[in-house]
Parts: structure tokens; C-alpha cells; sequence
């Protein structure tokens, strides 16, 4: 495998205010379906690129390798006041990290490449965080998303605009409140049982159905439980969510599609800061729950909380 390299002291070159992943464009970040997309399209070949000694502050370094079915990117940014790293492994899991000169400003975010993705932070006293995607996150966590998340990934990849696009998806979502949209998904969960069915044909026209159903349906079959499945079931509905792949970057309006039946996304709104949000979200989780909650988006912070952790108990999110 062909392998070029390079390494220019930073005394020598003129001050970039752009990293090296943006400089060398050979891979670009992007969020498609909430999750941050390590995109390789103009690397040809493995390549390393280091600016500044192994010694010295500041220094970066960028190695990409190029395996036949895989992208394994390491990524450090080292300055006086903290280190940026960013791997994506041999399993497509992505890991940034953040080390500060203080122990609050450690940071961690883990995306594995199936699976929700953890946030933690914290050195000494560590806070983890867990959700199915980046906008989930920022639903349930804005203020740490907005402060410390964003700035982090937008020094990866600057003018991202990642707290506008939160924003904008919760707007994209609010305005989508009270949309019923449970009869689309009984007719997709009838089809999803027709896929385990006998007659082949009936399996063949219910998986034309799912693919039919356009992007909105794959978010909606990936957090299906598959221990309720039958093998057949699985193994189509990973065919239907491959061939609708999309590798469109994320919009509000398109998020906002994927989210309006997402339990998640609501219940992490119960818990904002506008009562105007809080309620949206209540009349909104009473349609999907099909039965009103015992909430009240106007009480106190401490006994909506209360009522939250009660609710997420008995409707399992």
C-alpha cells in the first residue's frame, strides 16, 4: 500500500488558523443521521502529515490509512492549553477527547460504529452522558452541548453552525407538535410483520412497502428491538436500511422527519427551559403514548424531574 508522508516545522510556515484535517481536505466531518461521518473521498492513498516537532507546542498531526473495506483516521492538536485527538479505529468507533489545563475542561465522546454514543466530562468527578445521537444529545443536554460540545467539534471542522442546526431542529420539531403520525407506523409495523410471513410474495410486497416509505422509515427501523424479530425480519430490514442509505448531511427539516415518533427526543423536551417547549412536547408525547401523562409542564423544576424519571420508568425511554 502506497504511503506518502510529510513533516514541516512550525517555525517555518506561516501561521494557519485552519487545522490540518480542513488544510489537506483529505477527510471531511459531516453529521448524517445524527452521527458524526468520517468521509474520505479525496485520500487516495494513507498518507501523514505532522506540523511542528514531536518536542515542540504547537504541533499537529494527521495520519490516514486506507484498508480495503475500512478508514482509520489519528488526528492530534497539541497546544499549551490543551490536546485535541480524534481516532477512528479498525471498528469505526470514533473517539474525540479533550485535555485541558484545568480537570473541567476534560471531555470525551465516544461513538461506536452501532449503538448510542456516550459523552463524558470531567476529570476527577466525571459526568457521563448517553443518547442515540448528537441531536438527541443536544435535546437532553443544550447548555453542554452549546459550551463546550460544539466549540470542540466546530474547531474540527470550522463554521459547522452545529448550535444554529440544534436550534433549528428543535424549532423543525415544536412546529411538527401534534402531528399524529400513528397510523403511518401501525401500517409499517404491519408491514414489518409481513416480512416474517410464509407467503413470499407477501414478504417481497411489504419489503417494497418499507423501501417505499423513503428516509423517515429507516431511523424508525433501526430502534425497532431486534431480540423481537425473527432472522428473516432482521436481515431484511438491514437490506431496507442499507439500500436507503443516504449520505445527505443532516438539515432541520430532515431531522425533524426521523424525530416526530421518537419518544427520546420528546421527553428530553419535557425538560427545557421554555414552558412553551415543555408544553409542545407533553401534547406531543400524549399522541404517542396514546394516553395523556401525569405532567406538569408549568411546576417546579425539582417536581418535573420527579415526574420525568417516573414517566421514562413507565413508558420505557
Amino acid at each position: 500500500m502506497d504511503r506518502s508522508s510529510a513533516a514541516v516545522k512550525a517555525s517555518d510556515s506561516p501561521k494557519q488558523e485552519r487545522n490540518l484535517l480542513e488544510r489537506t481536505g483529505w477527510v471531511r466531518l459531516e453529521l448524517i443521521g445524527g452521527r458524526i461521518a468520517v468521509l474520505g473521498h479525496r485520500c487516495g492513498q494513507s498518507r501523514v502529515v505532522q506540523v511542528g516537532e514531536p518536542t515542540e507546542m504547537p504541533r499537529e498531526q494527521l495520519s490516514v490509512q486506507l484498508h480495503s473495506e475500512s478508514l482509520l483516521i489519528h488526528y492530534e492538536d497539541v497546544q499549551a492549553e490543551r490536546q485535541v485527538t480524534l481516532d477512528l479505529d479498525e471498528q469505526q468507533r470514533l473517539v474525540l477527547t479533550c485535555t485541558g489545563s484545568s480537570p473541567t475542561d476534560d471531555l470525551k465522546l465516544v461513538q461506536p460504529f452501532q449503538g448510542p454514543i456516550s459523552l463524558t466530562f470531567g476529570r476527577d468527578k466525571q459526568q457521563t452522558f448517553t443518547a442515540a445521537t448528537l441531536w438527541h444529545l443536544s435535546l437532553k443536554q443544550p447548555a453542554l452541548c452549546e459550551e463546550t460540545l460544539f466549540p470542540l467539534l466546530e474547531s474540527l471542522r470550522p463554521h459547522w453552525r452545529l448550535s444554529e442546526q440544534a436550534a433549528g431542529i428543535q424549532q423543525a420539531l415544536i412546529s411538527r407538535a401534534g402531528e399524529d403520525v400513528q397510523a403511518e407506523r401501525a401500517l409499517w409495523r404491519t408491514w414489518v410483520q409481513q416480512l416474517d410471513s410464509d407467503d413470499f410474495q407477501q414478504r417481497q410486497a411489504a419489503d417494497r412497502n418499507l423501501r417505499g416509505a423513503g428516509q423517515s422509515v429507516v431511523a424508525w427501523l433501526q430502534r425497532l428491538d431486534r431480540r423481537q424479530l425473527s432472522k428473516e425480519q432482521v436481515d431484511r430490514i438491514q437490506e431496507i436500511c442499507h439500500g436507503l442509505a443516504d449520505l445527505s448531511t443532516d438539515t432541520p427539516p430532515r431531522v425533524a422527519a426521523w424525530l416526530v415518533d421518537d419518544r427520546c427526543a420528546w421527553f428530553a423536551m419535557l425538560d427545557h427551559e421554555e414552558a412553551t417547549v415543555r408544553l409542545a412536547a407533553t401534547n406531543h408525547l400524549t399522541l404517542l403514548c396514546g394516553k395523556p401523562l401525569a405532567f406538569d409542564p408549568y411546576g417546579q423544576s425539582s417536581a418535573r424531574q420527579q415526574q420525568i424519571a417516573q414517566l421514562q420508568v413507565r413508558f420505557g425511554k
